[in-house]
C-alpha cells in the first residue's frame, strides 16, 4: 500500500473515529438529557391525570360534607329508628350529582337510608353488601372517619372499582353529638376513564392490582413500585388534599411512553394500576436533531478530509512519492553516480539533500568495495588453486537431480583431463564413482558445516582410466542452497601397496601351510616308529627315554596348533555377530547337555574377529573342564558409561583370586591349544576386553568390555 492510500485510509479512520465518538457521545448525553425531559413531562401529564381523579374524588367529598351540614340530614337520622326511605333520594337527584351511590348509616355501622343508581340506563340498583355493611366490617376505615373531616379515597369490590367519601354527620352545627355518618360513591369505570382521558388528551388504561392475567408492562411496572401503606388521598388540615400514587415511568414501544401509578384504598391496599400512553415527541425529535447534527458532520468531515488530502498532495504526498520514485530507480539501476532533484527548503528539501550525500558516499564505497572484491577474489583464486589435492564443489540434491558443478580447482582440471570450463558444465555423477549420498544417504537431510563424511571412492578420469580417491565431503549453504565441498586425494599407490601387501600375506599364509603340513606329518611318522618301538623287547631306559619322546612332540602338536590359530586371527575381515548364534555354534562342539543355560541378550550383536566362536569355545571348554560342579550357565549384559558389558557366569567352584589374571597368560593350563590367552588376543583386535571378576567358591564370572560403536541392538526401534 503506498503513502497515498495509507494517508487517505489513516485520514478516513480520524474522521470515522471522530464522528463515532460524537455519535457516542450525543446517545449518553444529547439523548440521555431528551429522555429526562420527556421523562419530566410525561410525569406532569400523568400528575394532570392524578390531580383530576383526586378532583372527583374530591368533589363526591364536597356534596357528603354539604348533606351532612343540612338540617333535614340531622333530622332523618334522629327520627329514624329503623331503615327506611329518603325522600331526598330520587332519581333526579343521582342525575344532576353524577353519582351511583348515597347512604346514611348510623353511628354503628348500619344502614338507615340508601339507594344505588345505574347511570348508563337510568334506573336504581340496590346498594351492594359490601358497601351496605363498610363501616360495620371494616374496622380501620371506622377509625378514620371518626375525626371531624371523615374520610375519602378508592375502593374495589366486586363490581368494580369505586370513589367514595365518608363524611361524619353531628347532632348540631357546631360539631355536638355525633349521630351518624353520609356515605357517597361513584363507580371508576369506563365512562369515568373516558371522561379523565379527554380531560388530560392522553390515552388511559386501569387494571386491578390483584389481576391474574395482567399485561407484560404492568407486571413489570408492579415489580418497581416502593413499599407502602399510604392511601391515594389523604386530607391535611381542613381544605388541603395530599396524593400519593408512585409512578414508574418506561418506554412501551417504538415511540410510545408509559406511565404507571399504583393506586391504594382507603387502608393503604394497592388496588388499581392506572396506565398514561405519551407519544414520545420529545425523545424523536432529539433523535432527529442527532441525526441531523451527524449527517452535517459527515458532509463537513468529508469536506475537511478533502481539503486536507489536496493541501497534503500538493504540499508533502507527491513530492515523498517522487523522491521514494526516484531512490528506487536509482537502486534498480545501481547508478549510484544520479542524484535526486527536489525543490523546496522545508523538511523534505533537507532529506533529499541527505539523500544525495548518501547516495554519494555509497558511490565512494561501491568503489572501494569493487576493488576489494577483486583482491579478495583474486586472493581465493590463488589459495583454491595452491590446494594440491582436487577440489568440487557442487550443488546438493536427490542422486537423480543433480545440479552442475559449480566450482573445481586446479588440481581437479589436472587429475581428471577436463578443463576448469568443461568441469563446470558437469554433473559429479559423470566424475564420482560413488557419491557422498550412496555412502552416507542421511546426510541429505542435515544441514551445517558439522556433517561431514569420508569414504573411498574413484575418479573416473576424461580417459575412461578409474583413479582411486580418498574424499571428504561437507555439506554446507551457499546462499540460501545447499552444497557439497569434497576434498579428494589419490591412494593409487595406497592402493598398490595394500595389494602387495595382501598378495605378500597369502604367499606367507601358503608357506606356513604348507610347513605345518610337512611338519605335521612328520611328527605323525615319528610318532608312529615311537608306538612300534614300544612294542619291542622292554628296557627301563628306553622306555623313560621313548615317553619323553613322546611328551615333546604332544608339546610340539600343540605349539602348531596355537601358532596356525593365532595365524588365522586378522586374516578375514571384522564383522557383526549376534551373540547368541555364535555362543550356540561354540557349544554345538561340546558336550553340553548337563549344563543348564539362560540366555538374555536381546539381540545383542557386537563387531569382532571372526575366530569370536572360539572365544564362547574357550570359555565354554574351561566350564566343562574346571567347573566340575558346574550346572548353569548366565550369559547376560549390561550397558555403561562406556560402553557394554557381556557376562559369562556359572554356578561351579570359581577361580581362586591369585590366579585371575595368570590364566590369561600364554601356555597356562591343561588346554594348551586354544587358550585364554589367544581369547583375549581375538577380542583386542576391536579393542574389546576380558577380565574374570566372580567370587572363588561362587562360581566363574568373566566381563567381556565392549566400547561403543563396536556393539548393536538391530531388533530395537527407534
Amino acid at each position: 500500500m503506498d503513502i497515498r492510500k495509507k494517508t487517505v485510509v489513516i485520514l478516513c479512520a480520524a474522521i470515522a473515529c471522530l464522528i463515532l465518538v460524537l455519535l457516542v457521545l450525543s446517545q449518553t448525553v444529547v439523548l440521555d438529557g431528551f429522555s429526562r425531559v420527556e421523562d419530566q413531562s410525561a410525569q406532569k401529564d400523568t400528575n394532570r391525570v392524578l390531580v383530576a381523579l383526586g378532583n372527583d374524588i374530591n368533589t363526591l367529598d364536597a356534596v357528603a360534607h354539604d348533606w351532612a351540614s343540612r338540617d333535614d340530614t340531622r333530622t332523618f337520622l334522629l327520627t329514624t329508628t329503623s331503615a327506611k326511605s329518603w325522600s331526598q333520594l330520587d332519581p333526579d337527584t343521582f342525575e344532576r350529582l353524577q353519582f351511583n351511590y348515597i347512604l346514611l348509616i348510623d353511628t354503628n355501622g348500619t344502614l338507615i337510608s340508601g339507594k344505588g343508581y345505574n347511570l348508563d340506563s337510568h334506573t336504581e340498583k340496590p346498594v351492594p353488601p359490601d358497601l351496605a355493611m363498610l363501616l360495620s366490617s371494616h374496622q380501620q376505615i371506622r377509625l378514620r372517619i371518626k375525626s371531624e373531616f371523615g374520610t375519602l379515597g378508592v375502593l374495589q369490590f366486586p363490581e368494580g372499582p369505586l370513589m367514595l367519601a365518608i363524611r361524619p354527620v353531628f347532632s348540631d352545627p357546631d360539631q355536638g353529638q355525633l349521630i351518624g355518618y353520609i356515605l357517597m360513591g361513584r363507580n371508576l369505570d369506563a365512562m369515568e376513564l373516558s371522561r379523565l382521558s379527554s380531560l388530560a388528551q392522553l390515552p388511559l388504561e386501569l387494571q386491578p392490582y390483584s389481576k391474574a392475567d395482567l399485561p407484560a408492562d404492568f407486571r413489570m411496572a408492579i415489580s418497581q413500585f416502593p413499599q407502602s401503606s399510604l392511601p391515594f388521598l389523604q386530607r391535611e388540615g381542613k381544605e388541603a388534599l395530599t396524593i400519593d400514587a408512585p409512578t414508574y415511568i418506561m418506554p412501551v414501544g417504538s415511540n410510545m411512553l408509559g406511565t404507571f401509578s399504583l393506586i391504594r384504598d382507603l387502608s393503604g391496599q394497592p388496588v388499581l394500576i392506572l396506565k398514561v400512553s405519551i407519544v414520545r415527541d420529545i425523545y424523536d425529535q432529539g433523535k432527529s436533531t442527532i441525526l441531523y447534527f451527524l449527517n452535517l458532520l459527515i458532509i463537513a468531515g468529508l469536506v475537511f478530509g478533502l481539503a486536507i488530502l489536496l493541501l497534503l498532495e500538493k504540499t508533502v504526498l507527491s513530492r515523498i512519492l517522487h523522491l521514494s520514485w526516484r531512490l528506487n530507480d536509482i537502486g534498480k539501476k545501481r547508478d549510484f553516480s544520479a542524484r535526486v532533484q527536489m525543490s523546496g527548503d522545508d523538511e523534505i528539501g533537507s532529506l533529499a539533500e541527505n539523500v544525495n550525500v548518501m547516495i554519494s558516499e555509497l558511490e565512494t564505497s561501491q568503489k572501494q568495495l569493487q576493488g576489494r572484491l577483486i583482491q579478495s577474489e583474486e586472493k581465493y583464486r590463488l589459495f583454491f588453486n595452491s590446494i594440491t589435492d582436487p577440489v568440487i564443489i557442487y550443488r546438493s540434491g536427490e542422486p537423480d537431480t543433480y545440479n552442475l558443478i559449480i566450482e573445481a580447482n586446479d588440481a581437479a582440471s589436472g587429475i581428471l583431463g577436463y578443463s576448469h570450463q568443461e568441469l563446470l558444465l558437469m554433473s559429479p555423477a559423470a566424475i564420482i564413482v560413488r557419491d557422498v549420498y550412496e555412502e552416507k544417504p542421511e546426510l541429505s537431510r542435515l544441514t551445517g558445516t558439522v556433517d561431514f563424511v569420508q569414504y573411498e571412492s574413484s575418479y573416473r578420469a576424461k580417459s575412461g582410466k578409474l583413479i582411486p580417491v580418498e574424499i571428504n565431503a561437507r555439506i554446507f549453504d551457499k546462499f540460501g542452497q545447499r552444497a557439497v565441498l569434497t576434498i579428494a586425494r589419490d591412494i593409487t599407490d595406497r592402493k598398490m601397496a595394500e595389494k602387495a601387501l595382501l598378495q605378500a600375506h597369502k604367499k606367507l599364509n601358503l608357506l606356513n601351510f604348507v610347513t605345518f603340513n610337512d611338519i605335521q606329518n612328520s611328527i605323525f611318522t615319528l610318532s608312529g616308529y615311537i608306538s612300534l618301538q614300544k612294542d619291542l623287547p622292554t628296557d627301563t631306559k628306553i622306555d623313560e627315554y621313548l615317553e619323553k619322546e613322546d611328551a615333546t612332540l604332544r608339546k610340539i602338536s600343540h605349539s602348531l596348533d596355537f601358532a596356525k590359530n593365532y595365524q588365522d586371527m586378522g586374516i578375514k575381515p571384522l564383522q557383526w555377530h549376534n551373540v547368541n548364534q555364535t555362543f550356540v555354534l561354540a557349544i554345538s562342539h561340546l558336550d553340553f547337555s548337563q549344563i543348564n543355560r539362560r540366555v538374555s541378550l536381546d539381540d545383542l550383536e557386537i563387531f569382532a574377529d571372526p575366530l569370536l566362536e572360539r572365544v564362547f569355545f574357550t570359555l565354554a571348554g574351561n566350564l566343562i573342564t574346571h567347573g566340575k560342579t558346574a550346572t548353569q550357565v548366565i550369559i547376560s549384559y549390561q550397558e555403561t558409561a562406556e560402553g557394554l558389558k557381556l557376562i559369562f557366569e556359572d554356578n561351579g567352584a570359581g577361580i581362586p583370586d591369585n590366579l585371575k589374571e595368570k590364566i590369561f597368560q600364554r601356555g597356562f593350563g591343561a588346554q594348551k591349544g586354544m587358550s585364554l590367552f589367544l581369547a583375549r588376543e581375538i577380542l583386542e583386535i576391536t579393542g574389546i576386553t576380558i577380565r574374570e571378576t566372580g567370587t572363588y567358591g561362587n562360581g566363574a564370572r568373566f566381563e567381556i568390555s565392549v566400547p561403543r560403536g563396536s556393539f548393536r541392538f538391530p531388533g530395537k526401534k527407534g
